[in-house]
């Protein structure tokens, strides 16, 4: 069986997902009610994971395994479809 890879940088990042129906709100305020214009507002979600928790649990909830792989940001800009080097 394959695994999917995940590659994280040498140092590793915290994130803080937010779920959707959490966001709903402050959407409407800004956009329907007018409640945020001109504002600046920090969404973020309750809890503060490494990047790779947040792959494993994304993994988990699909029910796959993912390998983490901890390399430099250059070797995720360069290896992309996209870049010019992966041509």
């Amino acid at each position: 069986m394959r695994h999917p890879l995940f590659a994280v940088g040498l140092k590793e990042r915290l994130i803080r997902p937010l779920a959707v129906e959490d966001l709903v709100p402050v959407l409407a305020a800004a956009m329907a009610d007018g409640r945020l214009v001109h504002e600046t507002v920090a969404v973020t979600g309750p809890e503060t994971l490494s990047l790779a928790e947040g792959a494993r649990r994304v993994a988990g909830v699909l029910g796959r395994t993912v390998v983490i792989a901890r390399a430099p940001v250059w070797v995720h800009t360069s290896s992309s479809p996209g870049s010019s080097s992966a041509r």
